[in-house]
């Protein structure tokens, strides 16, 4: 690059290649790298879409494949292995076991119940003190900027 220097006469002449040039070119450099990067990052979003959308089409086709494999091995196994007919001794011993399991699961229904209403017992009761808290707090403030409203009309009528 040539550069003309400005004369000593103290005239703004234009420098061409100085600072100014080289700052202008940085930035137009940087301007255009970041859109380049900017380019490149696009680019790379939309292959890891196509790569995203082909990966859930193969999913797909992976998922209903293993449905129909599922529904084969379940009539192989219902072919090989026909149901057999219990015996009423074995149903009333399965019936009870469903009973007992239902009592068990009632149980401890109830006693989730009773844990709810104790806490639902105990945040009304933090709720209320919170309340209680904050009026007598109120109160006491209230009480401090009385005092000092007479403190200031002693005060005006000492003065006067």
């Amino acid at each position: 690059t040539t550069r003309r220097r400005a004369g000593r006469s103290g005239s703004n002449a234009t420098t061409y290649g100085g600072a100014d040039d080289l700052i202008n070119g940085h930035v137009d450099r940087s301007a255009e790298r970041l859109r380049e990067q900017v380019l490149e990052l696009k680019r790379a979003v939309l292959a890891y879409k196509t790569e995203r959308d082909l990966l859930r089409g193969r999913l797909h086709q992976q998922e209903e494949q293993n449905g129909r494999l599922q529904r084969d091995l379940q009539h192989l196994v219902e072919e090989q292995h026909p149901l057999q007919a219990r015996t009423p001794k074995q149903d009333s011993v399965l019936v009870n076991a469903l009973k007992m399991q239902v009592r068990e699961q009632s149980a401890e229904l109830d006693g989730l119940r009773l844990r709810v209403r104790q806490l639902e017992t105990d945040l009304h009761f933090t709720d209320t003190e919170e309340l209680e808290l904050e009026a007598s707090t109120y109160y006491q403030e209230v009480l401090r900027l009385q005092y000092l409203l007479e403190h200031l009309h002693d005060d005006d009528d000492h003065d006067h």
